[in-house]
């Protein structure tokens, strides 16, 4: 599923929608060091960790690291 297309189902918050463990999109890509926005959070960070799941970030505002999944959107 393309990100523009997941993220507007996402955006719609339906519940069935946000339960569902949707497959890593292929264009969710990245590698450790790199800039990244995370949509569901509003906060930029550094990609720290990239696992088959998850990505670890470092949050840019000192919060610490956020686990973030498929089901998340980030953007470079």
């Amino acid at each position: 599923m393309l990100t523009n297309l997941f993220y507007l189902l996402h955006c719609s918050h339906h519940p069935r929608l946000l339960a569902s463990k949707f497959p890593q999109r292929l264009e969710w890509t990245f590698e450790e060091g790199e800039q990244v926005f995370i949509f569901s959070l509003d906060k930029h960070g550094v990609v720290k960790v990239v696992g088959a799941d998850t990505a670890e970030v470092e949050l840019d505002n000192g919060e610490g690291v956020a686990s973030i999944s498929p089901q998340e959107t980030l953007s470079k």
